[in-house]
């Protein structure tokens, strides 16, 4: 997916910076899915999933932690 002006992932991507968060990634693809943010604020990871479905961005949060050994989180959170 291609961000483009005025798409609701760059409105969310612009939300995400004015409230704190650094985004990390943008589009993260795996073999299981997408997310469109992977964001960081006070310790905590955001996977951010743009009209996507849950399950997805759910399974692709948890591939990302098992597949970059993060263990030492203290939450990962999903946002729709």
């Amino acid at each position: 997916m291609s961000v483009s002006i005025n798409s609701p992932a760059e409105s969310v991507f612009g939300t995400l910076q004015i409230l704190g968060y650094k985004v990390l990634l943008k589009n993260y693809e795996c073999k299981i899915g997408t997310v469109d943010f992977v964001a960081k604020k006070n310790g905590k990871l955001f996977f951010v999933g743009v009209n996507r479905p849950r399950l997805e961005v759910q399974l692709v949060s948890t591939y990302y932690l098992k597949r970059y050994g993060i263990k030492d989180v203290q939450s990962a959170e999903i946002i729709l």
